[in-house]
């Protein structure tokens, strides 16, 4: 299990909604699981280095 941690306000909307664009975008289907402290994003177990990276850029805005 690998872990991308990062804090998010709680008035932000639509995290989940760009989480699925940007993973959908480079093919990598996921199942996201949204929980009271922590959220889930499960991906295909070869492709989570992709989607970890993917992730990861999108939390740095490039």
């Amino acid at each position: 299990m690998d872990y991308l941690p990062t804090t998010t306000n709680l008035s932000e909307t639509g995290i989940t909604r760009k989480i699925s664009f940007v993973l959908d975008a480079l093919c990598i289907p996921c199942n996201i699981v949204v929980a009271f402290h922590h959220d889930h994003i499960f991906v295909p177990y070869t492709m989570r280095l992709k989607a970890l990276s993917a992730l990861t850029s999108l939390g740095t805005g490039e």
